[in-house]
This record gives structure tokens, C-alpha cells and sequence, in this order.
């Protein structure tokens, strides 16, 4: 889940790596008959992680197609009893078609830790005959996902804190930062994951946060608010680069279609003064 992210920027926390002996990428696309210059949309997928790029070197072998746009790139990993059992890394582009007849869609290599994946050969029909009607199939999607929080007034929206946060929040004269995390029931299915309920999801939510490192954790609380499920735990931590202990408020609130992670921290001698504000933040959500 995309919370694991969060405290890199505080610590880094290592991943197993997985066996990636005779594996290649898989191609996905939206046609197999396309017009002369007429865009295609291509998805690689790449059953490893990529860090940073920095694991990683690309060639991109275009054939008879020019690149248009992209990659995109998406990433994610799934865990099973606090272990990643598999991870994907995803690039997206589009090109577009510049010659006739049977052509071979671009195919993509890449150099990881000294291994060469690669997609399959794929070929699609390039036509330019306006009577050859080519068609995709369409299915209307709800981009974006709004929801409401409410902040003390002490407190501002900020960014920079991690790119995977709906909203992240601060109060610098206080030392006080928040963020939101959300993730979709359904954007969660299609990745494999699948949680009856928050106490399934928030299992080893805390687990995951702290990996490797020295923590101390209260017992998660469970309570039910309306007709929204909540989690809530204090944790304490040491950060040895910074020689100062830190409190953090973490929070999960689950609506009919997406959890909600929230988590707060400030420096560990002003929890009594802010933890009452954290809560309130946790239980104003709104989707």
C-alpha cells in the first residue's frame, strides 16, 4: 500500500527482492487494427521494483512507430504477514503507427541487476483505408476521488512530504506535520488486494510503518462513528540523526468505498498539548 512510502522520509526501509529468473514483461494495449498515424496506447509490465531509477536502464526499440507520449510510470507491491510477496512496475506510452501493413510494436528492454527483461514480440495491423472501421472498446471511469477533512486553524496545507499523500499538513512554529493517505476498495482489488475489514487492513499497519526500527506502540482501538469504521494508535519513536524522540498519532477510517490512513507527529513532549487535535482531524473526514 502506498503508506509505506511516508516515512522514507524519515528512514529508509529495505525490501526483499524478488527471483527474477525467466520472467519477461508483459505488453497490454487498446487495439490490434489501427489507421496510418493514429495513436496507440502501450502498457509494460514489469513484475520487479524499480528504485528511483536507479536499478535500471532502458532501451526502447520503436520499429515503425514514433513515440508520442510517455512513460508513465506506476509502481506497486503486495504483502502477505508483513512480507512483500510480489511487486510491479508499470510504463505507459503512446505511439503512433508510420507504416503499413503488419508491423511489430515497440518492444522494451531492460537492464535489471544485471538481467535482461524484455517484452514479448507483439504485432498489430496498420491500415489506411478510411472504409476499414477501427474501433475500441470504451467503459466510462470516475477519475479522482474527492473527500473533506477539517484542520485547526494553526495549521496549513504544505506538500513535499510525500508524493502519495491526498493532503499534507503543518504547523512549522509548532513542529507539528500531518498527512493523508487514501486508497480506494476498488483500486485495491485491482491490485490483488482484498480486506474484509479494517481490523484486516490495519493489521500490521503499524508493523509496516516502523520496519527495523526500535518502536513503541499502544494497542490499536477500534470504534464506529455514523456509519464509519475507525482505528487509532499512539506510537513513539527515536530518531538517531535528529537525537529527538517523536510522537505519532495514527489513525484509519474506513467509508463504504476507501480507507483513510492518517498520520500525525510532533516532537514527544508536546503530545498531551496536540494528540486531542490529531483525533479531531481523523474524525472530520467526509466522502
Amino acid at each position: 500500500m502506498k503508506y509505506q512510502k511516508l516515512l522514507l522520509f524519515f528512514f529508509f526501509i529495505t525490501f526483499c527482492t524478488n527471483n527474477l529468473s525467466a520472467q519477461e514483461i508483459k505488453i497490454k494495449f487498446d487495439r490490434s487494427t489501427c489507421q496510418l498515424n493514429e495513436n496507440i496506447y502501450v502498457r509494460y509490465e514489469i513484475p520487479v521494483e524499480f528504485k528511483y531509477k536507479r536499478d535500471s536502464i532502458q532501451k526502447l526499440d520503436l520499429n515503425q512507430f514514433d513515440k508520442i507520449g510517455g512513460p508513465a510510470n506506476t509502481y506497486s507491491a503486495t504483502t502477505k504477514d508483513k512480507t512483500v510477496t510480489s511487486y510491479q512496475t508499470a510504463f505507459s506510452y503512446s505511439f503512433k503507427a508510420i507504416t503499413l501493413g503488419k508491423q511489430k510494436l515497440p518492444q522494451l528492454f531492460v537492464l535489471y541487476k544485471g538481467q535482461i527483461l524484455k517484452s514479448p514480440e507483439t504485432y498489430v495491423t496498420v491500415v489506411n483505408d478510411p472504409s476499414v472501421k477501427v474501433e475500441s472498446k470504451f467503459k466510462e471511469y470516475i477519475g479522482g476521488h474527492l473527500f473533506h477533512i477539517s484542520l485547526p486553524f494553526y495549521m496549513s496545507k504544505t506538500s513535499g512530504i510525500n508524493s502519495y499523500s491526498a493532503i499534507e499538513y503543518t504547523s512549522i512554529e509548532n513542529n507539528v506535520f500531518g498527512s493523508v493517505i487514501y486508497e480506494t476498495k476498488e483500486n485495491l482489488a485491482l491490485s490483488g488486494e482484498t480486506y474484509s475489514s479494517i481490523n484486516d487492513f490495519c493489521k500490521n499497519l503499524v508493523d509496516d510503518f516502523f520496519e527495523q526500527q526500535e518502536k513503541e506502540a499502544s494497542k490499536p482501538v477500534y470504534f464506529t462513528k455514523g456509519l464509519i469504521n475507525f482505528m487509532e494508535t499512539d506510537v513513539s519513536y527515536y530518531d538517531k540523526e535528529r537525537k529527538q524522540k517523536f510522537y505519532y498519532f495514527i489513525g484509519v477510517a474506513e467509508t463504504k468505498t476507501t480507507f483513510y490512513t492518517f498520520i500525525s507527529w510532533v516532537p514527544i513532549e508536546r503530545k498531551n498539548t496536540f494528540k486531542a487535535d490529531f483525533q479531531q482531524i481523523l474524525y472530520s473526514i467526509k466522502d
